[in-house]
């Protein structure tokens, strides 16, 4: 029931996975994780967030930058696609915005594939459409980060579209103005 201990083994999850390896993270820890991401407490659940960015830089022989143990495919297919179906069952807003900072990390890899990056760009444009004013605020800081690593071709059939969709018309000032200052960025 401690939200602190939930929080330090979400934090220690990294550092477990690289003594134990891949394949017994996903046999026994991952479930843990990936729920992490639901937890009440909003420390535990950013906490998995900056995990999930830590493990792109756990290696199985030293350099993660060659040989990483988890690998951007990897993320993608074991977490990233399991939070996006999280996504579409969540009714509380916050955990969406929780998934939503998720994203943002994963595309911040620097070895996405352009496959994985193409889902993470329809991801976030479709939490760009949220009902919710604070998910749609996060969902267009993220395509605003999203858009320094993506190709022209996302950036100009999806990113540039979503953003002025939002900015024609989302009623929210502040996802306006969040908008407004990725259009001059992106």
């Amino acid at each position: 029931e401690n939200w602190r201990v939930r929080r330090a083994i979400s934090s220690a999850l990294p550092a477990v996975a690289s003594k134990r390896g891949r394949d017994a993270f996903e046999a026994k820890l991952l479930e843990g994780y990936v729920h992490s991401f639901q937890d009440r407490v909003c420390q535990v659940r950013l906490s998995a967030v900056e995990a999930l960015g830590a493990f792109k830089d756990i290696s199985s022989t030293g350099d993660a930058s060659r040989n990483p143990m988890f690998d951007a495919d990897w993320l993608m297919d074991k977490v990233g696609k399991r939070l996006s179906e999280l996504y579409l069952t969540m009714s509380y807003y916050v955990y969406r915005i929780t998934i939503v900072q998720a994203f943002e990390k994963l595309a911040a890899n620097p070895h996405l594939s352009d496959h994985h990056m193409e889902a993470i760009v329809l991801f976030l444009s479709d939490a760009a459409r949220d009902d919710v004013p604070n998910v749609r605020f996060t969902a267009v800081k993220a395509l605003e980060a999203a858009a320094c690593r993506a190709n022209d071709r996302l950036v100009n059939n999806f990113i540039r579209p979503i953003f002025n969709e939002i900015l024609n018309s989302d009623a929210d000032p502040d996802v306006k103005l969040a908008v407004e200052c990725a259009i001059m960025l992106a």
